[in-house]
């Protein structure tokens, strides 16, 4: 299975077709994904309709999943952690990044 990337802007991002994630991502189009993640940094695959399983399956090809730490609500109700990967169920679009600025590392200003 072939994609096409259209650039959504000229330093970065580009919108990914012909791939159907809800299928077995084969070695081939999984390697695609990964160059056009290299090259446009943010790749948007519209039109995906996955669930969870599908979703998580998909991200296990690039590496292990992070969980966040897990959070309390006002009323001190625990809250289980979120896996990072983002998607819009609403629209079917799900997207992807390799940016992980937004990833605590743990360090703390003294």
């Amino acid at each position: 299975m072939d994609i096409a990337a259209t650039p959504l802007h000229p330093l970065f991002a580009a919108r990914l077709v012909g791939a159907d994630l809800s299928q077995p991502v084969v070695e081939g189009l999984a390697r695609a994904i990964e160059r056009a993640m290299d090259e446009y940094a943010v790749c948007v695959l519209p039109d995906q309709q996955l669930d969870d399983e599908q979703q998580i399956a998909f991200a296990r090809l690039y590496g292990p999943l992070e969980v966040s730490p897990p959070m309390q609500s006002k009323s001190g109700v625990r809250l289980a952690g979120r896996l990072v990967a983002q998607s819009s169920k609403a629209s079917g679009a799900f997207w992807i990044s390799n940016d992980r600025t937004s990833v605590d590392s743990g360090a703390a200003l003294t």
